[in-house]
């Protein structure tokens, strides 16, 4: 199954949405995660009905941020919203073809450290709550894991990096490497002025042979 995750930082405008559909033809996605979508939730239908051939869940934005949206192929997977707050929604994702469930975390962590914490203590929770089921935790952390996440610029949230790092190690997290670039943000200016981070990952934890 084909996943493909992006903070698309909005995506209201039409060239946006133009942008999303293009990249969905090059990918060939199965299933399809956005963070800050910043749609709202009385705008939701107008999203969905924009993508009609593909079955759809999601999160309305708060004001003029946030927002999650998880787009699939019925066809391929069968999927069940189990919860979702501002920050994540948890799914229960079955592999037609493979038989095998999992759950998954769409995951927009907030920027502010309190929240952060948070929210990893409410995943936290959740996964300490069942060791029999594999869990994906993937989408836009909005923090950092280690000082090598981080290029250029003056500093960063050391409280933060160690918070995020805890929870990773206290959850058992198993991250799922990319295949390509270090990093996942940049401010996109040159010369000693850019700088770049990688917050956006992937992680596993839980026996994939022996999920069901």
């Amino acid at each position: 199954m084909r996943t493909l995750s992006w903070n698309v930082r909005g995506c209201n405008a039409p060239n946006k949405i133009r942008l999303i559909k293009r990249c969905i033809d090059q990918v060939r996605p199965d299933f399809f995660l956005l963070q800050e979508t910043k749609i709202k939730e009385e705008d939701v239908s107008v999203f969905s009905r924009k993508f009609q051939t593909w079955k759809c869940s999601l999160v309305g934005a708060q004001g003029a941020s946030g927002g999650l949206a998880a787009l699939w192929k019925d066809s391929v997977v069968e999927v069940v919203v189990v919860r979702a707050t501002r920050w994540w929604q948890w799914l229960k994702i079955k592999s037609l073809q493979l038989q095998t469930s999992f759950f998954l975390f769409n995951i927009y962590g907030p920027t502010n450290t309190i929240l952060k914490n948070q929210v990893w203590s409410e995943i936290s929770k959740i996964l300490s709550n069942d060791k029999e089921n594999v869990f994906i935790l993937g989408g836009d952390f909005n923090a950092l894991l280690q000082p090598s996440d981080k290029m250029g610029g003056v500093g960063w949230n050391r409280q933060s990096q160690r918070d995020f790092s805890s929870f990773v190690i206290r959850a058992g997290l198993i991250e799922i490497p990319f295949k390509m670039g270090d990093f996942t943000w940049t401010n996109r200016r040159s010369g000693f002025l850019n700088f770049a981070k990688k917050l956006d990952r992937f992680f596993m934890v839980g026996d994939w042979t022996e999920s069901h």
